[in-house]
């Protein structure tokens, strides 16, 4: 009898946990959330619980760890289950982790974030309601603010490209050349299009060579303004 009274309890207990698991997952995701990691294991929690919290749950999360030595894929696997995690054996660098990613990606928009920014909780749901509103916004770029919240300088917010192809701040007036990778939103389509980002950009620099050969395709780039990004800027690098 109190073997079968503790066979009854751990089966409700798990069934609950199994269940909220279940919850959690969108069996028909609208948007993959794609985020790669280097031994940035200090970053994630803030960034995975704002995912976890958000009103709007028809998203899935991506994470490709890129052979990470702080126990990352570990941490992500016990605290939040319900992302699916993909661990490569080497570091494919944040161009191919992404391309990775957006390989197993199954929603129409992939919604490319780093380790260390952060979302509100209604983040999706408007983001959601811009991408129904405007179907052809096929590559576009979130507002940004300081991880504290507070305001960046326009200057960062709107990125252009000088003569020789370097990307320079334009004052927050545009025109806007290319959507930075920090709250980049592309089609999946598209994306697969392009063949995803060229891996010969380790990091840095592959954002713009992808909204480059966008645009050579006739695309245009939007700035989906006061959907807002919290980034810290650098900080997986630190």
């Amino acid at each position: 009898r109190r073997r079968l009274y503790y066979m009854r309890n751990w089966f409700w207990k798990n069934k609950v946990k199994w269940y909220s698991m279940k919850r959690k997952r969108s069996t028909n995701p609208f948007i993959s959330i794609i985020i790669t990691n280097r031994n940035a294991r200090k970053w994630l929690n803030k960034c995975l619980t704002s995912l976890n919290q958000q009103t709007m749950r028809n998203f899935e999360v991506i994470f490709v760890d890129n052979n990470s030595s702080d126990r990352s894929t570990e941490f992500v696997s016990q605290k939040f289950p319900w992302v699916h995690v993909i661990k490569s054996n080497h570091d494919l660098g944040y161009a191919g982790a992404n391309n990775l990613g957006a390989k197993r990606a199954r929603g129409k928009y992939l919604f490319l974030m780093n380790t260390d920014a952060y979302l509100a909780q209604d983040t999706i749901q408007k983001l959601t309601t811009t991408l129904k509103k405007y179907p052809q916004y096929h590559l576009m770029q979130l507002d940004e603010k300081k991880y504290d919240k507070s305001d960046l300088p326009d200057r960062y917010l709107i990125f252009s490209m000088d003569v020789l192809g370097y990307p320079i701040g334009s004052n927050g007036k545009g025109p806007l050349f290319y959507a930075d990778g920090a709250a980049l939103v592309i089609t999946k389509k598209l994306f697969t299009k392009l063949r995803g980002y060229d891996t010969e950009y380790y990091m840095y620099l592959e954002d713009m060579d992808l909204n480059w050969r966008a645009r050579l395709l006739g695309e245009n780039v939007y700035f989906l303004k006061d959907i807002y990004v919290y980034h810290y800027a650098g900080g997986p690098s630190i």
